[in-house]
């Protein structure tokens, strides 16, 4: 992985960056290492950066780490980020929270962001507390989100109301806002009312909604419930209306 690493030193001109490496298993915190102090550091007009590592169940905290310190850190001048870690079973609370707090710091430039960890066994309320108090409520500029933690089967309530209290009531210029927690089964009705709440209050702004949260502890009562709100809120639009809306309950 070294070779293509160094040759994206050589493209420091690039504002815009696409790097798909899912179902690579065999790369590790070391090649993460490379692809960050050896090319992405040096990328500095970047603009947009998307990078997928779905499926690299080798990549550990530590590479998330280099990520955000040796990468991130550098390029400031993003506004649009979408990191993908699905199913890489090895990232915990503390990848979570150093790249939260890496992103924070540097990139307050952020229109848009896209954070997948679908499928992690390992993160916790503790990790999406982290997300939402360390960063999210910081970046105001963000007008898209999308946040995926399917099969994160331990995120709870508790992680819901740091996604409304900490981030949604912040986050008042968002205009695209996508939350997928589905198989998230210790999610129920209180967190989901919770997070309704703030967005009714909050946001706004927003002409495209899509919500997930299929195979969750939430009762159809709630979820006919919650449609009705979103409804006389103006979230779900009449037929003339151009508001995109997706809501996906447990039947």
């Amino acid at each position: 992985m070294s070779n293509p690493s160094q040759a994206f030193k050589y493209l420091t001109q690039l504002t815009s960056l696409t790097v798909n490496f899912s179902q690579c298993c065999q790369i590790t915190d070391e090649g993460m290492k490379n692809l960050t102090s050896q090319a992405l550091k040096s990328l500095t007009q970047l603009t947009s950066l998307s990078l997928s590592f779905h499926g690299c169940n080798q990549i550990t905290d530590e590479g998330v780490e280099n990520l955000a310190s040796q990468a991130l850190s550098y390029l400031t001048q993003l506004t649009s980020l979408a990191l993908h870690f699905s199913w890489a079973p090895k990232i915990t609370d503390e990848g979570v929270n150093s790249l939260a707090s890496q992103v924070f710091r540097y990139l307050t430039h952020l229109t848009s962001l896209t954070l997948h960890f679908s499928g992690f066994p390992q993160i916790t309320d503790e990790g999406v507390d982290g997300l939402a108090s360390q960063t999210l409520k910081y970046l105001t500029q963000l007008t898209s989100l999308t946040l995926v933690f399917s099969w994160c089967y331990r995120i709870t309530d508790k992680g819901m109301k740091s996604v409304a209290s900490q981030a949604l009531k912040y986050l008042t210029q968002l205009a695209s806002l996508t939350l997928d927690f589905s198989r998230c089964s210790q999610i129920t009705n209180e967190g989901m009312n919770n997070l309704i709440y703030h967005m009714i209050r909050y946001s706004t702004q927003l002409t495209a909604l899509t919500l997930d949260f299929s195979a969750c502890e939430i009762t159809r009562l709630t979820a006919l419930s919650i449609a009705k709100m979103l409804r006389y809120s103006g979230f779900i639009p009449k037929k003339d209306q151009q508001t995109k809306v997706l809501l996906d309950f447990p039947s």
